[in-house]
């Protein structure tokens, strides 16, 4: 996750999460801060800031005050939660911040005063880290990086005769690690560098605020692009296989635009950044559709379809149970779910997932094709065949209450309310059979064996009278 400050007039600072889970130019809201900070370092979804030595606020101006915050994923992509700022302990003043970054140990941080310093937070306090005399020399311009388990700090060469140069070290668990270095194709002008999946990201500031892309393996340098940002206060960034240059535009609204390219070099956003609020648009398409079903329940329900009272039933046949009836909704649901499964490359238990529905960039696309289907394949068995798969597995079928087979128009509007209105069908499955509202004047029946003596016996007659 990258994370961004940018200051507002008036209003303090306002902080941004930048997931790499969702489209490019979008920025999560993660609350504010007081003031600007004099540093930042993320890893993961984990921030540390570094504010500057503040006297007026109750301190003695001996320490800097450090926070850190974590944004949660809660769910689908781009839903996360920020927990509140908590307190590490403090940073010493004396010095400038020249870099700060977050390792698997903790954060470290890089200050120049008479000479560089690189410090480490152990537990309560931050530890001194010897650094080589090469590094350590405060005219040497150093920048601080983190990699995946290592500290990587970048000596940036200022003379044509000497190389840069990458220090490396395991996490410092010790006051005096081992060190290796590597001779790097990295010029002077550098205006930020990164580690991304262990490949060195240089950038280099350009004509009119932007920025070139490098990638540098060894001795080599390879080019990946430019990006450019708009006017006013500005800074780059990285976010998984992503980087972006973002600024601000304060006339004639507060605007954050960004330039967002991939390690490859090609342009993925460029433009006004989006900010989307709590609530998403697929949350409100969610939530029209629940309501929706809902409803149609509630209306299928107080209009009660007008039917006849009498009920015929055809010699041999009783209603179904409800056991019966639950099984064979079951089996119909089957068919529909093996489409939605096939289109959208999911498994059967994911299709009928409703709370992963909410939390993946698919959404309820998947469930409403398996009822779909399901209820368009039950309304043209039952309409011609009497019967839809399921019936026909645990030994029914379905008949209008003159005791004949379903018209066309019967077998739609049952199907579409036992699939489109889950709460009604629930009902209308897990209650007593009857040819209640929501049946359109249909019931379910079973075969029944005949009484002794009598001529019947479990397949007497039919729906139809046919036999």
């Amino acid at each position: 996750i990258g994370w961004l400050a940018m200051p507002q007039p008036g209003s303090g600072v306002y902080l941004f999460a930048a997931p790499a889970d969702v489209p490019p130019g979008t920025l999560i809201d993660a609350g504010s801060l007081p003031r600007a900070p004099l540093g930042m370092a993320a890893r993961g979804g984990e921030l540390v800031v570094v504010f500057d030595a503040d006297p007026k606020g109750g301190g003695d101006g001996k320490w800097r005050p450090v926070r850190q915050m974590t944004a949660q994923n809660v769910g689908r992509p781009g839903l996360y939660r920020m927990t509140e700022p908590s307190a590490l302990p403090p940073l010493p003043a004396a010095g400038e911040i020249r870099g700060l970054a977050l390792t698997r140990t903790g954060p470290i941080a890089l200050l120049v005063d008479e000479r560089t310093k690189l410090f480490a937070l152990r537990g309560g306090s931050w530890e001194p880290v010897e650094l080589p005399t090469e590094l350590s020399d405060p005219r040497a311009k150093v920048m601080v990086l983190a990699g995946s388990e290592l500290v990587v700090l970048l000596r940036v060469s200022t003379s044509e005769n000497a190389p840069s140069e990458v220090w490396s070290s395991a996490a410092p668990a010790q006051t005096e690690p081992a060190w290796s270095r590597q001779a790097v194709a990295v010029r002077d002008g550098v205006a930020a560098a990164w580690f991304v999946r262990d490949q060195l990201i240089v950038a280099y500031g350009g004509e009119g605020g932007g920025y070139s892309i490098e990638l540098v393996r060894g001795d080599q340098s390879y080019p990946r692009g430019a990006i450019s940002r708009s006017a006013g206060p500005a800074c780059i960034g990285v976010s998984g296989d992503r980087i972006a240059a973002y600024g601000v535009e304060y006339s004639p609204a507060f605007k954050i635009v960004s330039h967002v390219i991939s390690v490859t070099g090609g342009t993925l956003f460029d433009g006004a950044a989006q900010i989307p609020g709590p609530v998403t648009k697929r949350d409100i398409e969610s939530l029209m559709l629940l309501l929706g079903s809902l409803a149609l329940s509630v209306a299928v329900f107080v209009a009660r379809p007008v039917t006849s009272d009498a009920i015929a039933f055809p010699e041999g046949y009783a209603l179904a149970e409800s056991s019966r009836r639950f099984i064979a909704t079951l089996i119909d649901l089957a068919p529909g779910v093996a489409l939605a499964a096939w289109l959208y490359h999911l498994s059967p238990i994911r299709v009928l997932d409703l709370a992963g529905a909410f939390t993946d960039d698919l959404g309820l696309r998947p469930l409403i094709v398996s009822l779909g289907g399901a209820a368009a394949l039950s309304a043209v068995s039952e309409a011609v065949f009497g019967r839809t798969l399921g019936k026909l597995l645990v030994g029914c079928r379905t008949i209008s209450t003159a005791g004949s087979r379903l018209n066309p128009a019967q077998a739609i509007a049952r199907n579409l309310v036992k699939y489109a209105c889950p709460p009604l069908a629930m009902v209308a499955l897990l209650g007593p059979p009857s040819a209640g509202p929501h049946s359109f004047g249909t019931l379910v029946v079973r075969p029944v064996r005949g009484e002794p003596g009598k001529n019947g016996g479990e397949n007497a007659g039919s729906p139809d009278g046919s036999g």
